[in-house]
């Protein structure tokens, strides 16, 4: 069975939990016993978005890993910091209970698209579809207020979920092409996006969720706090690590 790795728990003295996204676009979760201290059984560690293949061993309330080979784990997901903070916060959206998973081919996909130049076009367009799934839809037709069309300054309230003229209330400045992505991504049609325009829509789209789910992505803020600490030069960067959320 193939199954895309998302979180690993520390379970007694040996072993690990392992969380899956698995092709019946669902989650697992399964023990990998003595995982800690064997290397030959296990010797890739689960990756965070690694693609497996998975075999199990049905045994009390949940299964044995019997194998679990390395599939594809490509490193272009984590050649730049702001594409892997991203590829993370998809893997943290995986691993909550959801009423409407996406399908595996689909988080497949967006796996793919994400490794080159359209991954900030993919992200966004993934989790604005993913907003209208959960029921949160935002109004991009009209102003929510007035209910008029917005044909210029095109702002969007995040309070308000959608499109609000100026005189109406706040709201984030929206370019038209911004406008037309957000649109273009509810029916899956999204193309590239600009610099700019990936600029303008960072506030919005997971900020948006968030307001919705009332919770905050994990992910996000440790991105954040990154950003915000002071820089170190190049050559004394250590090695990229898995958020600690995803590895209890």
């Amino acid at each position: 069975m193939k199954a895309l790795a998302l979180r690993r728990t520390s379970y007694g003295e040996s072993d690990l939990v392992v969380q899956f996204f698995t092709e019946q676009s669902s989650l697992l979760s399964a023990f990998a016993r003595g995982a800690r201290n064997s290397k030959k059984r296990f010797p890739h560690r689960f990756h965070p978005g690694g693609l497996y293949d998975i075999e199990l061993q049905e045994r009390g309330q949940m299964p044995s890993l019997l194998r679990c080979e390395l599939s594809d784990y490509d490193s272009q997901l984590m050649d730049k910091e702001e594409k892997f903070f991203r590829w993370m916060m998809v893997i943290e959206w995986l691993s909550l209970e959801h009423p409407h998973a996406p399908s595996f081919s689909e988080v497949l996909a967006l796996r793919e698209a994400m490794k080159g130049e359209t991954s900030e076009s993919a992200f966004h367009s993934f989790f604005i579809r993913e907003t209208v799934e959960h029921g949160f839809e935002p109004e991009l037709q009209v102003c929510v207020h007035c209910r008029e069309d917005v044909l210029e300054e095109i702002r969007f309230s995040l309070i308000e979920g959608g499109l609000i003229h100026k005189r109406c209330g706040s709201g984030l400045s929206l370019s038209q092409e911004s406008h037309r992505f957000m649109k273009e991504s509810l029916s899956s049609l999204s193309g590239a996006l600009s610099e700019s325009m990936a600029k303008e829509l960072e506030p919005i789209t997971i900020p948006y969720l968030e307001m919705q789910l009332g919770r905050p992505f994990r992910t996000r803020q440790v991105f954040r706090e990154s950003t915000s600490a002071i820089s170190i030069k190049e050559s004394e960067q250590p090695a990229r690590a898995v958020p600690t959320y995803l590895e209890a």
